[in-house]
């Protein structure tokens, strides 16, 4: 569940305007009318969801951890652990191809928001450009397969963040919310659309499964003899 919402620009001109013309006594100059003048002139002034002065995006954005991100998490930790059984070191374990990942389409375009949940992070190739489609798990995404507690949500604005809360949850809680939902629409007697069924792959999460494998230092990749 992600929310959006629209932020306002630093300088509001036609209440500037306003109020220098309405303190010089042209009191009918108020902020619509000036507004309605400007907008004759300025393109886009109307337009609360681009800046009028740049044209970049006004919207920022809610990103709470919910099931589907979790799904994405699981979903990679099961391939390092895969990797690291036929003897891959852990560093190479950890850079994974979501791409290639045995999960729905829906579970893979996850990495954006989890990225800015701080779950996983990009893999850059020796160019020092991002890898296409691999990402590693974080220190933090560890914590959360390990069961602890993360931030619930953060506030991205223009893809930067900035803002995150105290506020946090755990993967378990997480999957018993997505549960519980599925199962009310199971009784109430509801279709449930089989490609957001995830109800077999919350039922295999155990946070005691990723213990030993999730130990990470500093949010960097674990060293090859962990």
């Amino acid at each position: 569940m992600n929310k959006k919402s629209l932020r306002e620009g630093k300088i509001n001109l036609p209440a500037i305007m306003s109020k220098i013309f309405t303190s010089n006594g042209l009191l009918q100059y108020s902020e619509d009318y000036c507004r309605a003048i400007l907008s004759k002139h300025i393109e886009g002034l109307n337009e609360v969801e681009i800046c009028p002065n740049c044209g970049a995006s006004m919207t920022e954005y809610l990103f709470f951890f919910d099931a589907i991100d979790a799904l994405l998490l699981l979903s990679m930790a099961n391939e390092v652990r895969d990797k690291r059984k036929r003897g891959i070191s852990f560093n190479q374990a950890n850079q994974v191809h979501v791409p290639s990942l045995k999960a729905s389409l829906s579970v893979k375009c996850r990495t954006t928001i989890c990225s800015k949940l701080g779950l996983v992070a990009k893999i850059k190739n020796e160019n020092g450009k991002h890898a296409r489609g691999s990402w590693l798990i974080t220190e933090r995404g560890w914590k959360a397969l390990r069961g602890e507690p993360v931030p619930a949500f953060v506030k991205v604005f223009r893809g930067k963040i900035e803002e995150r809360f105290d506020q946090t949850t755990t993967m378990q809680d997480i999957f018993n919310g997505s549960k519980n939902r599925l199962e009310g629409i199971v009784r109430d007697k509801r279709e449930i659309d089989e490609h957001y069924d995830y109800r077999s792959e919350i039922n295999d999460y155990r946070a005691s499964d990723w213990v030993i494998i999730g130990g990470v230092h500093q949010g960097v990749l674990l060293n090859d003899n962990i």
